[in-house]
């Protein structure tokens, strides 16, 4: 029997993976204290879910829609592609707060690689495989719907899905 992951994870006739397109987002915080701004309160860290989205006017084509309450105060953020242990520095491009909405983007393009220096692929070449995903029509009531990510402290993508 496959699980649910295996399911999602399969490929379609072009070979396009969308797990691929999840990113976990790691944050470094520094939060300011307006009340005594001359002290420096303590940094915590927290990680969240971000994903893949197209955007012609960027150089590689791709930005990271993420939640902004995870990089809200961010001294450091660092972004770490599905099935991989590395992870590359990325900034925030836009973010609104009253939205929870924060678009990222890489420092280098190399992050949209395989190959060199990730621990899933074999060869020495780079190909590219993060495509990103695009936006279906909304959901309709009782519709089945599946939400994907990192939970806040687990490090295994896991997927939810319901009505």
């Amino acid at each position: 029997m496959s699980s649910d992951l295996d399911t999602v994870a399969m490929t379609n006739s072009d070979g396009f993976e969308p797990l691929s397109a999840v990113c976990r987002i790691h944050t470094t915080k520094m939060k300011p204290d307006y009340t005594s701004p001359w002290q420096e309160d303590m940094s915590g860290r927290s990680s969240a879910s971000g994903f893949v989205v197209q955007d012609p006017r960027s150089a590689s084509g791709r930005l990271i829609v993420t939640c902004a309450h995870n990089v809200l105060y961010a001294s450091d953020i660092m972004v770490q592609k599905y099935n991989s242990d590395v992870k590359a520095p990325a900034d925030i491009l836009r973010i609104n707060v009253d939205c929870d909405i924060a678009i990222l983007s890489m420092h280098d393009d190399s992050f949209w690689l395989i190959g060199d220096g990730d621990n899933d692929s074999d060869n020495d070449e780079k190909q590219d495989i993060i495509r990103p995903l695009t936006f279906g029509s909304l959901p309709r009531l009782q519709d089945h719907v599946r939400a994907i990510g990192y939970p806040e402290l687990g490090s295994e993508i896991c997927i939810t899905q319901g009505m």
